[in-house]
């Protein structure tokens, strides 16, 4: 009746890799460089948008196809500020 679906976010390693290694899609996976406190507001950021556009139907339908590095840069980019 009901399915999971997960994004996968890693620190100094092959995201992607280590996600497909899950059976999670690419899509759904980003890295990062390291975390820290910008990292995490950024993140939360992106999974927050690629949630959103996961669970509402009529949500942003880039964020749906897009893949999660691809949100997570974006979210970087936006980032300047602290939090």
């Amino acid at each position: 009746m009901g399915w999971w679906q997960f994004l996968f976010l890693a620190a100094g390693q092959d995201a992607i890799a280590t996600a497909s290694q899950m059976n999670i899609h690419a899509h759904n996976a980003a890295s990062v460089d390291s975390y820290n406190c910008f990292m995490a507001r950024d993140s939360g950021r992106a999974f927050g948008r690629k949630v959103r556009a996961m669970r509402v139907m009529d949500a942003d339908a880039a964020d749906l196809s897009a893949p999660m590095e691809t949100i997570f840069r974006e979210e970087e980019q936006k980032g300047d500020s602290p939090l």
